[in-house]
């Protein structure tokens, strides 16, 4: 039987297939990730940490970060790779046993899991749509809870949640974009500046591990 080939095309870095799996990129930035831990794997044995996390960010985190909000919205079978992989070089960084634990290092090391550049990601696109207007493109895929009735109840300064009664559905920006900064606490949504937003959330969701 012939194997059927499923199209793919690259636009901006991202890699696209007719799915919409997100497989096609996944498996591209993990060969690249994969080529440059072997690189700082070497340079452990005569670097420090606080030089091997910054190789991290030169050499692996832009392509953890990239589109990341769009990309990483998938299922967590599609990319188990990258978990791995990005758990495998925060041990080489931190010089710990290829078994430790990890919650600890990415603490330590004050980095953020794969699943959490999501998180922030997501909810830094949603604070622009909310409080800045350069995303002005964007204003019509989101309305605010008092924006469909005027009850003052705590949830009307809140994103609406769309209805979303598929998998394909709850995995867009359209859906998790809403559900992931309704989540936050007051003190880190009604944040004055977009900087001082990213820093309380990171904290935060490092605090968690």
């Amino acid at each position: 039987k012939e194997i059927e080939q499923v199209k793919e095309t690259v636009f901006l870095g991202v890699v696209l297939d007719e799915n919409l799996s997100w497989r096609s990129h996944i498996a591209y930035t993990a060969n690249k990730i994969s080529k440059s831990i072997g690189i700082i794997h070497k340079s452990s044995f005569f670097l420090n940490k606080v030089s091997l996390r910054i190789l991290y960010f030169s050499m692996i985190y832009p392509y953890l970060q990239y589109c990341n909000l769009v990309w990483a919205n998938t299922y967590q079978t599609n990319i188990s790779r990258l978990l791995i992989l990005q758990k495998r070089i925060i041990r080489i960084i931190n010089k710990s046993d290829f078994i430790a634990h990890t919650n600890p290092i990415f603490k330590n090391l004050y980095l953020l899991k794969l699943e959490d550049i999501r998180k922030l990601q997501i909810s830094q696109f949603m604070f622009m749509i909310r409080n800045n207007n350069s995303l002005i493109n964007f204003q019509d895929m989101f309305i605010l809870n008092n924006q469909i009735h005027s009850y003052n109840t705590r949830s009307s300064k809140l994103f609406h949640l769309p209805r979303a009664r598929t998998k394909i559905r709850q995995y867009s920006i359209k859906y998790q974009g809403p559900v992931i900064f309704n989540s936050l606490s007051n003190d880190i949504k009604e944040s004055v500046t977009y900087s001082s937003f990213t820093k309380k959330l990171k904290s935060h969701l490092i605090s968690k591990y």
